[in-house]
């Protein structure tokens, strides 16, 4: 398969993925009126579970294609929740018995994430001239603020 048709099957997943993220928000918010991070955690939720789904699939029982992969996996799964990828990389090495690379793993990427997270949201502060105050996580959530 060519480098173009990988990245065609990525780009048709992510783009479905980042959309399904959308509406996964939407309903939260507008549908259901609770905070967009109930989106995130059913997103990253059932991310994880068809990404587990995959895998197993693939290494288990049942032969996946590449492609399927590609479109699921990486595309996909990869744009409605990397969440599901850093847990899928942490169980992998828990199953392969590097536990102390597992809870290194995650209690890095958590605390690296936070620090870089902050720190991004701090230079772009620092950058525009706005000082302190807290800058609101989406439209959906700072409009809560109003009900």
């Amino acid at each position: 398969m060519s480098t173009t048709s990988q990245f065609m099957l990525v780009a048709i997943g992510g783009a479905t993925g980042a959309c399904t993220r959308f509406l996964i928000a939407e309903v939260a918010t507008r549908v259901l009126q609770v905070s967009a991070l109930y989106g995130t955690l059913t997103a990253n939720a059932v991310g994880c579970f068809l990404l587990g789904v995959l895998w197993a699939a693939t290494t288990i029982r049942w032969p996946v294609s590449d492609s399927a992969i590609l479109l699921l996996g990486t595309g996909f799964l990869g744009a409605l929740t990397t969440f599901s990828t850093f847990q899928l990389e942490i169980v992998r090495l828990a199953l392969e018995r590097h536990y102390f690379s597992a809870v290194g793993y995650l209690l890095g990427s958590l605390v690296l994430g936070f620090a870089c997270m902050l720190g991004g949201i701090e230079l772009t502060k620092a950058v525009s001239g706005t000082h302190g105050g807290s800058v609101p996580l989406s439209e959906s959530t700072s409009s809560e603020k109003d009900r």
